[in-house]
Parts: C-alpha cells; structure tokens; sequence
C-alpha cells in the first residue's frame, strides 16, 4: 500500500523546513508527501517549493479545508496528517501500518512525544496527555487526524472534514462519528509515537481551549441530525466548563450573605474537581513540579465555559 503524507502550514516559515524533511524521512516505499499552504504571507510555502513535495497553495483557511484539499489530490491507499506543529518520526506508518491488516479498521492513531521540552507549561501538557493516553483503550470512539493513518476509503465514505468547524477537536470527533458511521472501526497504538510542539504561552493556550470548547458546542447540530449525542459531548465532561461559567457569570452572588455560601459551595466543587486531575498526573508521573497544572487546569475551565456559551448561542441565532 501506498501512503500519502498531508501536511498544512500557515505562517511557519520557522517549522516549515524541519517539518517536512520529518515527513520525507519517514520509512515507506512509494510515499508521497503534500504540503498544503494556507495563504502564509512569510514565505513558508517558498521554503516547502524547496522539497521534492506536492505544494498546494490556497488561500486563507482552516485545516479542516487544508486537509480535504490534500486529501483530493493524494494518491494513496492511507493517509497520514501532520501540520506545522508535528515532526513525524520515521517508523510511525510502519508501526501503525500494521492494524490496517484487519479490512475492518478505517484509522489508527498514536501518541505524541515532546519537540519543545525547555518550555514548562508544554511539558505540564505533555505530562498530562502521556498519563491520559496511557489509559485511552486500543479500540477508541475518536481519534485526532495529528499522528493518524486513515484508509482513504473510509475518509470519502466519511466525507472527509466537516470544514464547519474550526477548532481541531471538533473536526476530530465529527470525523470519528462519520467514519464509525461508515461501518469503520478505528484503533489507539500507543507505540507510535511523534514529536509535537505543545502550547507554550498560558495565553495562547487559554485561547485555542476557548476555541476548541466553542468548536465542541458545535457538535450539538450532529445530534440535531442523528438524535443521538456525538462521543464528544457528554454532559460530564462539561461540569467543568460550566460549574466556571457560573461562577464567573454569578459573582455578584459574593455581595449578598444569604446567597454566598451557595456561591462558595459551587466554588469549593469546582476547586476540587479541577486538582483532580493534576494530582493525578503528579502522582503517576512521580513529579512534584507537575502540581502546578492546577492553575492551569483552573483558568482553562474559565476558558472551555466561554467558549461552551459562545458556541450555543451562535447554535441559537
């Protein structure tokens, strides 16, 4: 089987190079790499002209587009997704490769390692994601195209991305649906691993969770459709986002004595539910430093419960 490689970049003329000599050193006889540019202005296609690629050139996009624009021209039995923030390694298709035996299975996806290790809050996130991913089971609901090998047919049979949505998580769980829908089943190896730039600033961090928790309100038009919740909204995964919400949008409750020990209730809930899991990723990591997760975890429930409003009320207009 032939494998395509789809890459996207948009202004990473500082990645760009690293990026794709990542992907054309991965093993794989008749391999095809495509980098698909998303209007850079900072000369990153130029670089990528540079390779012995198929350069695409669009103009202003989201990855989803990007993605389905490689996907059109690949000319591969699987395809492989990266973007400037992922180096490959060189065995990761081989490694996944193996699973795509079983007709049945529609894609494969692995584990990220760290590229960007001198910054701490990524490799806070890293930590968290290597402890989460160890329990993710063999058999999964969803997986992220990032670090994924997808058989090209259950990709079409998908439809390929929903470009409605934004935000990568979004895209990712309405891929999965269709792709089960498709009467594909799709498989965790936890041995494929590659090298991702984990968010570095608290800011830019804080931002892509809003966006990816708006995203996630947006898989509600899904069960508008089937009448039936995607894997990637469960209301238990939202108490979070939403004990926050509250809190930020009933501060005023502070002022008034009768309502405040309600208010700090819902506070003391949501203060103990977010050191949950930093405790944990502290206590199987065996790392002390990773306890200042907490804070992160803190304001990015803040973050997830904007975005979650965001999301339904654009749902409502």
């Amino acid at each position: 089987m032939k494998a395509s490689i789809i890459t996207t970049v948009r202004n990473g003329r500082s990645r760009i190079g690293r990026v794709v000599e990542a992907c054309l050193g991965v093993s794989g006889a008749g391999k095809e790499v495509i980098v698909v540019d998303r209007g850079s202005t900072d000369g990153s296609a130029d670089i990528a002209a540079n390779y012995p690629v198929k350069l695409l050139r669009l103009g202003e996009c989201e990855v989803g587009e990007a993605w389905n624009a490689g996907l059109q021209v690949a000319t591969g039995d699987v395809c492989y997704f990266a973007d400037s923030d992922l180096l490959p390694k060189p065995d990761v298709i081989a490694t996944l490769f193996e699973h795509f035996r079983n007709t049945g299975v529609g894609g494969a996806g692995g584990a990220f390692d760290i590229a960007n290790r001198q910054f701490l809050l990524a490799r806070l996130l890293h930590a968290e994601q290597t402890v989460r991913q160890s329990e993710k089971p063999r058999e999964t609901e969803t997986l992220t195209p990032l670090n994924g090998l997808f058989r090209k047919k259950a990709l079409l049979a998908a439809g390929g991305f929903d470009e409605k949505f934004v935000a990568t998580l979004a895209e990712d769980e309405s891929l999965s649906a269709n792709i089960r829908s498709a009467g594909y089943k799709m498989v965790f190896d936890i041995r494929a691993f590659s090298d991702y730039f984990f968010e570095r600033s608290l800011a830019g961090y804080l931002g892509r969770e809003y966006s990816r928790a708006k995203g996630k309100a947006g898989l509600c038009l899904y069960s508008r459709k089937s009448g039936a919740v995607p894997a990637g909204f469960h209301f238990l995964r939202c108490i979070k986002p939403l004990l926050a919400l509250f809190l930020a949008v009933e501060l005023p409750l502070m002022m008034f004595e009768i309502t405040r020990t309600a208010y700090l209730a819902v506070l003391a809930v949501y203060l103990f539910l977010q050191i949950l899991g930093p405790l944990k990723v502290t206590f199987k990591t065996g790392r002390l430093a990773n306890i200042l997760l907490a804070p992160v975890f803190l304001l990015c429930g803040f973050a997830q419960g904007l975005g979650l409003a965001a999301g339904f009320l654009k749902i409502g207009r």
